[in-house]
């Protein structure tokens, strides 16, 4: 299914302007600096780092002035972000353009990867899994988005919202809940119909690990993703395409 772009000339800037070089620009900014909290990272941008934020749909703004910087006596207006805890790791370990500080007593300790990667397993259950296929996703230049709206862990759009609709709503499978999920009918049927009310594909991520401890970020290395797409809207030329073709059949 084609993407559905929002108006005529969008597929050309989409393909003038591809994600990955957003990424590039990021990793080649200065670091930006953030603190961790036990529901999600505090960033603080410039109006430069905000614009790249926003072009690969990371964070959500929630604070503007030159008084919300905490880092800096500069003048220059700041922004707040709010990130989930795989969006910041992601930036982090991936881009290598994040770091993330936690306020300790009256002091400021920088968090390494593994530390980290250690506080967000403790503060969100199965955080290895949703973080692989948040990363599965994204290093294939999809921007991701939560999908809370859509009843799905997250929606995936081919490039910028306010260019494409989203194309994929993500479901994420671990392996230990897998068998819940697939014998829970209901739901899932629930999701699919919705899914085909909003016009998009429903994307099943199974996780998978061949290795028990998930201590370290290193583990990602023995997950593995199997994708599966269910669909359930067509478009109404290609269900009449398929009518046709059952009819001379």
């Amino acid at each position: 299914m084609e993407p559905r772009w929002k108006y005529l000339k969008a597929k050309q800037f989409a393909l003038e302007n591809p994600i990955s070089d957003v990424y590039r620009q990021m990793q080649c900014m200065p670091y930006l600096k953030s603190f961790f909290t036990p529901t999600a990272v505090v960033l603080e941008a410039n109006s430069l780092q905000s614009e790249l934020l926003n072009s690969c749909c990371i964070g959500r703004p929630f604070l503007i002035g030159p008084q919300a910087s905490v880092s800096s006596n500069q003048s220059e207006e700041v922004l707040l972000y709010e990130l989930g805890f795989e969006e910041a790791f992601f930036l982090s370990y991936e881009l290598k353009c994040l770091q993330v500080w936690q306020k300790s007593n009256q002091e400021e300790i920088l968090l390494n990867n593994d530390s980290m990667w250690q506080l967000m397993r403790l503060h969100k259950h199965g955080f290895s899994y949703f973080y692989l296929a948040y990363s599965h996703l994204r290093k294939k230049n999809w921007l991701v988005r939560t999908g809370l709206q859509y009843g799905v862990h997250f929606v995936a759009y081919r490039h910028h919202p306010s260019h494409v609709h989203a194309e994929y709503s993500v479901v994420v499978i671990p392996e230990w809940e897998r068998e819940m999920q697939m014998n829970s009918w209901s739901h899932m049927q629930g999701i699919i119909r919705l899914c085909g009310n909003v016009a998009k594909t429903l994307l099943l991520l199974h996780i998978a690990r061949t290795e028990s401890d998930d201590q370290h970020p290193q583990c990602l290395e023995s997950y593995s993703v199997k994708e599966m797409e269910v669909k359930r809207w067509l478009p109404e030329k290609h269900r009449m395409q398929n009518c046709e073709t059952a009819i001379k059949s």
